[in-house]
């Protein structure tokens, strides 16, 4: 009887791996979604007249950091804000 168990268990193990194939290579081949491209944004605002700015970061910037003149009345720039946005929003 040992003898018949075995072919059975070897033929039951090749059907499992058969049936198991296509749902291993929807995994592996399917298409991988980029990832999100960031940048970090510091905001920049005049204490006198209001005007604000978008800019890039640079190392050593901190929020409360006195930037130099405003452009527009020449009163103190700072930074009030320092995070990251995406560039390239995927589709969710």
């Amino acid at each position: 009887m040992s003898e018949v168990a075995e072919p059975s268990t070897a033929l039951l193990a090749a059907l499992a791996a058969i049936l198991a194939l296509p749902a291993v290579l929807a995994v592996v081949a399917r298409p991988r979604r980029p990832r999100d491209v960031r940048r970090t944004v510091v905001v920049v605002s005049c204490e006198g007249c209001g005007y604000t700015e978008k800019r890039g970061y640079e190392q050593g910037l901190y929020v409360g950091m006195r930037l130099g003149a405003c452009p527009r009345c020449g009163s103190d720039l700072r930074v009030d804000a320092i995070y990251e946005e995406r560039v390239n929003p995927s589709k969710a």
